[in-house]
């Protein structure tokens, strides 16, 4: 006969068996946070050895994930690679013309032809 009671197992811990005790969870890194992981590693890798000089595998070594992480981000070496040259580009471009692209197309052009004319 059910008494209502749970026994406890002589060989668990008392913690593991204790309601009150919280679970032991295992802290995974958000998706957003392992994409920019990958993409720190590719960049430092691409910049070192090149786009042919290194391989998907070792890029994910070098940010410490998985081969099926870094496609999981990035569908193919081609996409990662392209994620990276933007990145480095963004980083090249003025303020002011990131500004004027907020002003609309008209003014986009004026200032990047201007910018054109006086680099030349």
């Amino acid at each position: 006969m059910y008494s209502g009671k749970m026994m406890k197992n002589s060989t668990s811990s008392p913690s593991a068996s204790s309601p009150t005790a919280p679970p032991k969870l295992r802290k995974r890194r958000k998706p957003a946070r392992k994409n920019e992981i990958v993409l720190a590693a590719a960049e430092r890798a691409f910049t070192e050895y090149g786009y042919a000089g290194i391989s998907v595998d070792a890029i994910a070594e070098k940010a410490s994930v998985s081969k099926r992480t870094v496609y999981s981000n990035f569908a193919t070496k081609q996409v990662l690679y392209s994620e990276v040259v933007k990145k480095l580009c963004s980083e090249v471009v003025p303020p002011a013309i990131d500004q004027a692209r907020s002003c609309g197309r008209r003014e986009f052009s004026t200032i990047t032809s201007a910018s054109r004319r006086n680099a030349a």
